[in-house]
């Protein structure tokens, strides 16, 4: 039985990866660096100090990070407010059926407190989820496990009952670390030999959570 449901933000529940990672690489060809397209892509699901550290440890201990994110943020911003942000396909129907079932939920995401809640009210989530965890309240990163282990506890449930909805391949070998019943559901992440392997399932959006919520639990 599946006991309690555990969620990723970006990439899972909204469509805000493309906006990350074009901002990203917009960003770092401003200040005249070459954007590594695929190294950017493995820095997905990582906490704004491990990303930091990842840029460091790629572009050398000069680059100017305080100046990217500024950047970034900036452009990222104007994305949001002009845009806006769009939750992604299935998110309010998988979280309107496991509030039908009685099924706890959390989102685990590696995003800042602050600008998480932002992103989730203007996607129309806010106030969705029993529990909330977000990167700066965790030391470790994804791909550790901590973020899901303490979303887990926090809701009162076992994580070998809970099941973790991932896009990253951080994100992925998170949810394996912490022992939960890992679905990945693509976005940007590339499918790769590894991530099938550490996934429990694949699926293609979250629509197809519910019928498999409904196949594990019947079972």
């Amino acid at each position: 039985m599946i006991e309690g449901v555990l969620f990723d933000m970006d990439g899972l529940l909204v469509d805000t990866e493309p906006i990350y990672h074009n901002a990203n690489t917009e960003a770092i060809a401003s200040m005249g660096y070459e954007p590594d397209d695929a190294y950017l892509r493995q820095c997905m699901g990582l906490s704004v100090q491990a990303w930091g550290e990842a840029l460091y440890a790629h572009y050398g201990k000069d680059f100017p990070l305080d100046e990217m994110r500024r950047r970034m943020d900036k452009i990222r911003t104007r994305v949001f407010e002009e845009d806006g942000i769009q939750s992604m396909k299935g998110a309010k129907e998988l979280l309107d059926y496991l509030d039908e079932k009685g099924i706890p939920k959390a989102v685990a995401s590696s995003t800042p407190k602050e600008k998480a809640q932002y992103i989730l009210g203007r996607a129309g989530l806010g106030g969705r989820f029993e529990v909330e965890v977000y990167g700066d309240m965790v030391k470790r990163s994804k791909p550790n496990p901590d973020i899901f282990l303490l979303a887990a506890s926090l809701l009162g449930k076992e994580p070998e009952k809970c099941m973790g909805l991932e896009d990253s391949q951080n994100g992925i070998r998170a949810c394996r670390a912490a022992n939960l019943f890992t679905v990945w559901v693509p976005d940007l992440a590339p499918v790769t030999p590894e991530l099938l392997t550490l996934a429990d399932r694949k699926v293609d959006s979250l629509l197809d959570v519910i019928t498999l919520l409904e196949e594990l639990n019947r079972a």
